[in-house]
Order: C-alpha cells, then structure tokens, then sequence
C-alpha cells in the first residue's frame, strides 16, 4: 500500500504486526474493532436562583436546591445588584447558602455582581447557562395588583425557560410558587 511505501520510504518505520494485524482488521471491518455506544447521558441543565435582595437569598436557594437534587440538576444562584454597596452582603448570603446547600449534596455555583440592566443580564445567564428554570422572589404586591415589575415582566417575556415565582412565606410553611403561562 501507499501508505506503508511510504512510511519505509520517507520516514523509515516499517509497519510491525501489531499494526499489520490492526490495518488487516479494519480491512476487513471486524465488529470486535466497533466502539459499544453507551447509552447518552441526560444533560445536565440549570435551575437559576435569582434573588431580589438579600432577605429572599436564603429561602430561595433552599427551594431551589431541592428542586435541582430532586432532577439531578445544577443550581447556579446569582444576586444581580444595582448598588455596589450591596455586593458584599449579597456574595456573603450567597456563599451561606452555597454552603447550605453543597451539605445537602447540591451541586452549587453563586454568583454576585452590579448590573444596571437586571433583566437583560438575567436573560443572558438563562441562555448561556442552559437555564431549565428560573427561581424569581416576588413582591406580595404582585398577587395583590397581578402586575410584575417591569423587570420581572422583560423577565416573563424573553426567557427561553420556565420562570416560577416565590410569593413570601415561610419555606417550611409554603409560600405560594406560581408558574406564569
């Protein structure tokens, strides 16, 4: 063959058995050679927490990571603040309530960071992260009027995700979670 002229001509290795039998074998399709497909593994997608303030970090999280252990999910919590005076506090409960978490058994990544535009870095996390669902906190006055906040509603609107929303409650009492459509 061409290739094993080759290799004793320009580079002067000449092909051993092993490799005889190797190229014989592929020759002749031997099935033995075929890799055994394994059966595709579910990807892993992302439950996103995405707490108001830090009062909601908590009690979110913890709702969220039930949810990611029950599906075999990530859960990725991030605080989106407009202050830079809020960025300590926000990454000091998040990393609380990544600890929390990871003791459950979680798969756990939190994230702190300003954002001018809430809604349009919230939107740029479901996309990038493959976000299954997100976790919203919401005002009591949304059940009161039925009307988000305009972030919220850009929220709503453009996810390419579920997004629930927490009304306020005790977590182990139940607070109320709503799944717009």
């Amino acid at each position: 063959s061409t290739a094993r002229t080759r290799l004793v001509e320009e580079i002067g290795i000449e092909p051993g058995p092993a490799l005889r039998e190797v190229q014989r074998r592929i020759l002749a399709q031997d099935p033995e050679l075929a890799r055994e497909e394994s059966p595709a593994a579910r990807p892993t997608r992302t439950i996103l927490a995405l707490p108001s303030d830090e009062a909601a970090i908590a009690p979110l999280v913890q709702i969220a990571r039930d949810l990611a252990l029950e599906g075999g999910h990530e859960l990725i919590a991030v605080a989106l603040v407009r202050d830079a005076a809020a960025l300590d506090g926000a990454a000091s409960r998040l990393s609380e309530a990544r600890a929390a978490a990871q003791d459950h058994g979680a798969r756990v990544r939190v994230a702190a960071f300003t954002s001018p535009d809430t809604a349009g870095d919230a939107l740029r996390l479901v996309t990038e992260q493959d976000v299954a669902l997100l976790l919203h906190d919401t005002p009591a006055s949304l059940l009161k009027t039925g009307r988000p906040g305009p972030d919220l509603a850009s929220i709503m609107a453009q996810a390419v995700c579920d997004v629930a929303l927490v009304a306020p409650g005790h977590p182990a009492g139940g607070g109320a979670v709503l799944v717009p459509f």
